[in-house]
């Protein structure tokens, strides 16, 4: 009798790859939770290093993701203080200063 791993190797082995990628290795995660500047260097190095099945995919989607987010945030911040100068420059012109 045949063994099922034998007959659906191929199938096996990308099942195989797929829960390795999916689990992230658990010190990854205690410094993603301990020490935030570590792990981010840890990322860093692996990904570099092309050591895909290291990568803390889960935590690293959700701070790229956070990032962009941050990133939309502060401009819509600065566009909002600079369309306020804008606005009294052109409105009140007896409130402009020399510098």
């Amino acid at each position: 009798m045949m063994k099922i791993s034998r007959l659906n190797s191929p199938l096996m082995h990308m099942i195989e790859a797929n829960r390795k990628m999916t689990q992230a290795p658990k010190p990854t995660r205690n410094l993603y939770e301990s020490d935030f500047y570590a792990w981010t260097q840890q990322q860093t190095a692996l990904l570099q290093q092309h050591q895909w099945n290291q990568v803390d995919i889960v935590n690293l989607i959700e701070e790229v993701s956070s990032l962009g987010r941050q990133q939309q945030q502060e401009l819509r911040n600065r566009l909002s203080v600079l369309i306020g100068h804008l606005l009294k420059w052109q409105y009140q012109p007896e409130q402009r200063s020399r510098s």
